[in-house]
């Protein structure tokens, strides 16, 4: 049987803050690896159970399987031959996430692994090394800002990786923040990730390295809305949509703080479930950046799904 040359493959990320699907056509030149064809999202915040209860409602449940059932059929659609369905930091915060697992396969016939974050942030590596060639002999430094935690990914010379995950993702903060009776302040909550963040640097850093020179890629949804919301926060920017620099942090976030929701929404087109948590991505954002001295980061516009399709391609 002659092998296809250029087979249809796909990722399904389940986040945090919703769940994505993103199906690609496999072109195998020297340029390109795969050209994305077809994606979806459903705004389904698992989140909200995950870092409340640590257990999947019924409600939530029913919503992915019918996500996951319309997936199923997106796949079937574009002949599909090789997929792979993964769950992040909420899935492994859920007590009964193999309640979640058993129904995909049995209900949608989709195959749901719940991923460590070492594997996660491995993929996400996978995805900027073959699309800007991380140089082996410079460090570089990959934030991920999903909805429940943050990976940072360190390479050095000889392609050493470090990882350090922070239990810092805008959902879980928002969720902890509006929980009944509580008078923790997000700077309470990102106190004690502050001092693992350095103690991890302090670790993995020589003391004469210059953060500011390492190369530094951001990727998230929030991450890529807070460099986007340039053009209506803060008008005549002339920064290119593939960079985003402390100073325009810091300014959009002072905006940000004087504006409600609606506001927010209003101002930048953004839906709910982003404008509720935008604020607190963009401080969590502005520490890590003041942590590690960094003045400017790339946006590379890739997200775990590309290292999941990245990973694909290399098996077909």
């Amino acid at each position: 049987m002659e092998k296809n040359l250029n087979p249809t493959i796909a990722a399904i990320d389940l986040g945090s803050n919703g769940i994505r699907l993103s199906i690609a056509q496999s072109t195998p030149t020297k340029t390109l690896h795969y050209q994305i064809i077809h994606q979806s999202r459903k705004p389904i915040r698992l989140g909200t159970d995950a870092f409340s209860t640590g257990l999947i409602s019924q409600s939530s449940l029913d919503q992915i399987i019918t996500a996951l059932q319309q997936f199923r059929s997106e796949l079937d659609q574009h002949h599909v031959q090789n997929y792979r369905a993964i769950a992040t930091s909420a899935a492994r915060n859920c007590s009964n996430i193999s309640q979640l697992t058993t129904a995909a396969n049995t209900q949608a016939q989709i195959k749901l692994e719940v991923i460590t974050p070492h594997e996660e942030a491995t993929l996400l590596h996978q995805a900027i090394q073959s699309h800007h060639q991380i140089n082996p002999n410079q460090p570089t430094l990959i934030l991920d800002m999903g909805g429940g935690s943050i990976e940072l990914i360190l390479t050095q010379q000889q392609n050493k990786i470090t990882i350090q995950s922070l239990p810092l993702g805008p959902v879980r903060l928002l969720q902890t923040l509006t929980q009944e009776n509580n008078s923790t302040t997000l700077n309470q909550l990102l106190q004690p990730a502050t001092q693992q963040l350095q103690n991890w640097l302090n670790e993995n850093t020589q003391p004469d390295q210059s953060p500011i020179s390492t190369t530094a890629y951001a990727v998230g949804g929030n991450i890529e809305a807070l460099a986007d919301s340039r053009n209506q926060l803060i008008p005549n920017q002339s920064s290119s949509p593939h960079e985003f620099d402390l100073r325009e942090l810091q300014e959009i976030l002072s905006i940000l703080n004087r504006f409600t929701t609606e506001e927010r929404m209003a101002k930048s087109h953004w839906h709910r479930d982003r404008a509720d948590i935008i604020e607190i991505a963009a401080e969590i954002l502005l520490m890590i950046m003041q942590q590690t001295n960094l003045e400017k980061l790339r946006i590379p516009r890739l997200s775990i799904r590309d290292g999941i399709l990245t990973q694909l391609f290399h098996r077909s």
